[in-house]
Parts: structure tokens; sequence; C-alpha cells
């Protein structure tokens, strides 16, 4: 997929396109979360592909897309969208099959009218889990854990909306199980990292999941994390065990 509307790509913002509404952008999304990013008909997005083409003879392929409006700056405003600023052609790569061949055009756009209302939440700016001296006969080989330390985090704001957050990290040890990897420090343990956890699963970083709505202003839920050490090496070297995460949070 490329994007095909008359807009330009945000700066700063990869992936995410004007729409012609100012601070608003649009981007398109593959089912693995990953926001596709070229213009025009020859771009090459094949390290964001959408799906595809089976190995049988009939060459058959589909896939599932979200598109997605972005809040690109401090303020956004109401107006309407056009399609041909905020539509993604779809095709074959290197084939000539869709994206701007003859009477083959796959198109996906916005067209609507936005009516941009603020809404103001409130969260913890800088949260800290204690996961206190954990022995390392704790562990009994690759794929133990210590003990559970739980972390509720209260959301408030000011109108009804539905809340979802993403967590994030500069360095991931097993990103399948929601591992991070521990601080680069003097000193620092080796074979563990730290597994954090939603509802009891691992967290897929890098992509947001529903936490809630709030339902009338003023209300809050509550966004329940569990962090424990997961080992994941035959051996454990002791020492410290520091990792940082971001939470950032999206409403709508």
């Amino acid at each position: 997929a490329c994007y095909y509307g008359s807009g330009e790509e945000v700066a700063g913002f990869p992936g995410v396109y004007e729409t012609g509404v100012e601070g608003i952008g649009i981007a398109l999304q593959n089912s693995a979360g990953q926001r596709v990013s070229g213009i025009g008909s020859d771009c090459d997005t094949r390290a964001q592909a959408l799906g595809y083409i089976s190995s049988d003879a009939r060459m058959t392929f589909g896939y599932t897309v979200t598109l997605t409006l972005v809040k690109t700056g401090d303020t956004a405003t109401s107006g309407t969208l056009d399609v041909a600023q905020t539509k993604f052609g779809m095709g074959v790569y290197d084939t000539g099959l869709g994206i701007g061949s003859q009477g083959q055009q796959n198109y996906i756009g916005y067209a609507g009218d936005i009516v941009y209302k603020a809404v103001s939440c409130i969260v913890p700016s800088t949260l800290t889990v204690n996961m206190g001296s954990v022995p390392v006969d704790q562990f009994s080989g690759p794929g133990s854990t210590s003990d559970e330390k739980n972390l509720s985090i209260p959301v408030r704001c000011d109108d009804k909306v539905a809340v979802n957050t993403s967590i994030s990290s500069q360095g991931y040890l097993s990103p399948a199980l929601g591992v991070v990897a521990l601080s680069n420090e003097t000193g620092v343990a080796q074979g563990v990292g730290v597994q954090v956890l939603y509802n009891g699963s691992p967290v897929q970083f890098d992509r947001f999941f529903p936490v809630g709505t709030i339902p009338e202003a003023g209300a809050s839920i509550t966004l329940p994390l569990t962090f424990r050490y997961y080992q994941n090496t035959p051996e454990i070297h002791p020492g410290h065990a520091n990792a940082v995460a971001t939470l950032t949070m999206m409403y709508n």
C-alpha cells in the first residue's frame, strides 16, 4: 500500500499524512500495527506489507487494515475530510496490479466531517515499582519467574472517553513474551529481564490496547499491570536489576 492522496507526510510523524484539516493526520496500519510509509504509485512498502500472495495456482491474498486519524499538533481543529487527500492505494508490489494501474485502482480513504472536542485526562507522570531483592535460587531455569508485583494506575478524565494504552521501552529481551531488558548500568544482573503483564497476559509492546471507558465527566478507571523478573538464559549472574518502560495513553 502507498499513500495516494495530495497531502505530504507530517514532519515528526512517520507514516502520517496531511488530511487538509489542521492538526489532524491520517495513517494506514497493517494487521501487525505497523504504519505504511510511502507516497505515490512506485513506493516500496514491503517492510510494512499488508499481506502475501498464496503459493498455490489461484494466487489469492487477503488483508486487514486500519485507518487511523492522528492528532499531529498541540491544537486540532474541526473540518471536512476529502478522499482526494486521505486515500491509500493498494496493490501487488512491482507487478502493476492495483496501485496506479489503469482500471485496477484499489483505494481506501476517509470522507466526512471532524468535530473536534478537547478532553483532558490525568495520570501519574512517574510510576515506580519496587521489585525488592530477589535471590537467584528463586529461579529454576529459563522461563521461570520471581514473585509478582502489582501496580494499579488511575486514569481520570473530564468527559466520557475510551482509553487505550501502549507500553514501550528502549530495549526488549523477548518482545513476544512481554519482557523488557534491564537498564545498561555498572553491575547489572545477567540472565533476567522484567516481564510486564496486563490482565495476566504478557503485553504486546508498541501496540495500543483498550483499557476501558470513562463513563462520565470526572470518573476514573484503573489500569492494572503486573511485573516480575523473567529468566531467559540457563545461568543468572546477580546484580542490579532495574528497567524503564514508557506508558502512552490514547483517548477517543
